[in-house]
């Protein structure tokens, strides 16, 4: 299973490169999750917001959830 996250983290992140909304939607998530990365809400934020400048709605309400629960002071 840790490999098929390792692949998926660098699917995305190459998808991200190239300003795919999901893409970096998804890597946000592997980081706020801590699936194959260090689990670490800033870095899910930047992700997030990147994918919510796109328009990509459910990152914003991810951006949200982390300021409503505390985890970001953004």
């Amino acid at each position: 299973v840790e490999e098929d996250y390792d692949k998926a983290f660098e699917l995305y992140s190459e998808a991200a490169a190239q300003e795919e909304a999901i893409a970096q939607f998804n890597l946000g998530e592997m980081y706020y999750h801590g699936d194959s990365v260090p689990q670490d809400y800033n870095k899910a934020y930047e992700w997030y917001q990147k994918a919510a400048d796109q328009g990509y709605q459910e990152s914003q309400d991810r951006i949200d959830q982390l300021r409503n629960e505390g985890k970001i002071n953004r």
